[in-house]
């Protein structure tokens, strides 16, 4: 999840029997949640993490019911639309978090099927859209 100072968004997930691209808001003043259904994300996903900034937020990982998910994908709130990115995280996963400040998002955790889990962190640099890793 992501948002603004006066609306929240949340995307993607798993209904029981696929994975979805659906993204919801909330505006805050009014506590009014509701689904929109032009601004679906490109590609389904499950357990991705999200972080931005007052004007977008960018969801990126996750798990798309065949393969662990490198890319990005942007919310502009202003008009409520989905975008592709080229940022890609350094590592395909999922079940990662995602925090950040009006610069950069934060992308750490997570992990593959069996196993393997990374202690690592992607740092995403908003203005150029561009991932590094962040030693830890």
């Amino acid at each position: 999840a992501s948002g603004s100072f006066s609306q929240g968004y949340w995307a993607a997930g798993y209904n029981g029997s696929s994975y979805v691209t659906t993204v919801d808001k909330c505006i805050y003043a009014t506590d009014t949640t509701f689904r929109f259904p032009s601004a679906n994300l490109v590609t389904a996903r499950n357990i991705a993490a999200m972080a931005g900034t007052q004007s977008l937020g960018l969801i990126g990982g996750g798990y798309s019911g065949s393969a662990y998910l490198s890319s990005f994908e942007k919310i502009t709130y202003s008009t409520d639309t989905i975008g592709s990115s080229s940022a890609q995280l350094t590592v395909a996963r999922g079940s990662l978090t995602a925090t950040g400040n009006s610069t950069a998002g934060y992308y750490g955790g997570g992990g593959t099927s069996g196993p393997t889990f990374y202690s690592r962190m992607d740092k995403l640099t908003y203005s150029g859209e561009t991932v590094s890793y962040v030693q830890i």
